[in-house]
């Protein structure tokens, strides 16, 4: 069985090879209950070398975004690197 590239396996996968790590979290769910971020930390516990990427900013249901703003600005883990939105 083949596993999505935005799987948690590859954030550690790609972590192990290259030194850093990709969370991807679409932004129109729950942020809090994301894998990747528990799968981020425990590859990069201090998140020196995570980028985290936010997808579907533009799906945000009203009332959500001070979650979203609280995460970009590292209120809600911190990532030296950043985070960066995309938007389909």
């Amino acid at each position: 069985m083949r596993k999505s590239i935005w799987s948690s396996e590859w954030c550690v996968a790609s972590f192990r090879t290259t030194g850093q790590s990709f969370s991807v979290i679409p932004a129109n769910v729950d942020i809090a209950t994301q894998e990747i971020l528990n799968t981020a930390k425990d590859v990069d516990p201090q998140g020196q070398r995570t980028l985290g990427v936010l997808t579907k900013t533009d799906l945000v249901d009203s009332g959500a975004e001070k979650d979203v703003l609280d995460l970009m600005h590292g209120k809600k883990h911190k990532l030296r690197l950043g985070y960066c939105m995309a938007r389909n």
